[in-house]
């Protein structure tokens, strides 16, 4: 009797999609995200910025974005998250919070899976 022969480990480009769609879910939440408004200075457009750490090596998942300006990014890494959060008096929790809602409802009004980004077939697929 044969044994089953071992699995093959996944590629690395189905790696890469993979660690993109944990890290940021699909492109047109990158999208989404870069159209919001920065908490900071009030502009767009926005960058997508991780508020933690996924552990080493890793960014947190997409749930954990806020959207930030050029600039407000550049300040961000320059001075550490509390510095820049009582600077400019916003908490980051809060806006990745709010942006992940917004997502959500955005997907809702347009047929999205909130996954994938993708459009749903009919109205019985749509989230509730």
């Amino acid at each position: 009797m044969s044994a089953d022969p071992k699995p093959k480990p996944p590629s690395k480009a189905a790696r890469k999609r993979a660690k993109f769609g944990r890290e940021f879910c699909c492109d047109a939440r990158v999208a989404f995200v870069r159209n919001l408004r920065c908490p900071a200075y009030n502009t767009t457009p926005c960058e997508n910025h991780h508020i933690e750490s996924g552990g080493t090596s890793y960014k947190a998942d997409y749930t954990k974005i806020a959207p930030l300006s050029f600039r407000a990014h550049q300040e961000i890494h320059l001075w550490g998250r509390t510095t820049f959060e009582d600077r400019h008096g916003i908490d980051l929790a809060i806006q990745a919070s709010k942006t992940q809602a917004r997502w959500r409802d955005h997907c809702a009004i347009n047929g999205l899976d909130p996954e994938t980004g993708e459009r749903l077939t009919n109205d019985s697929e749509r989230p509730q």
